[in-house]
Formats: structure tokens, sequence, C-alpha cells
């Protein structure tokens, strides 16, 4: 398996490091920030204060825009590789309090 973007290294290297680039933070984020809100909601219930759900949320959602960022721009080509880090970060966040 590839990742769609794996062929276009240098557009998207230009589009996370160019004039355009706070923006296209800000849009990413905006596009997932509710997405992870809802995870953060039903992996916490009702253990969270609203503002809590909220800042954690942020954080994931921005620390995933930087991971990725970091994969395109620091040149770690290998998709697969690159997959497997991500679904272990994911697999970890995920994880039942024990």
């Amino acid at each position: 398996m590839t990742m769609p973007f794996a062929g276009h290294q240098k557009f998207y290297r230009a589009l996370l490091t160019g004039s355009c680039a706070f923006a296209l933070n800000r849009g990413l984020i905006s596009l997932l920030l509710p997405i992870n809100r809802r995870v953060i909601e039903r992996m916490h219930g009702h253990r969270l204060t609203t503002q809590a759900a909220d800042d954690l949320a942020a954080f994931v959602t921005g620390g995933a825009g930087s991971f990725v960022t970091a994969w395109v721009v620091d040149g770690a080509h290998d998709p697969e590789t690159f997959t497997d880090r991500l679904m272990n970060v994911i697999g970890r966040f995920a994880e039942e309090d024990r």
C-alpha cells in the first residue's frame, strides 16, 4: 500500500513549508478538530470537562498534523514505515487506562 501523496512529496513539502503553510494548517485543524473531539468524548465520556475535551482534541489534532509534516518535510520516504508508526501512536493513544 502506498499513501496517495507519497508520489507528490515535492508538492506537499512546498504546501507544508511555504507561504500558505499557516492557512493550510488552520484549514486542516478546523476540518479534523470536530472529528477528534468526538473520538475524545467517546473514549473518555463524562470524565472530562468541556474545556479539557476541547484542549485534548486540539492537542491531538495539532500533533497529528505535526507528525505528517515531519514525515513529508524531513524526508522519511517510506510510506509503509510511516503508516506503521502512525498506527502505533493511534493504538497507544486509544489504549484503556489499566
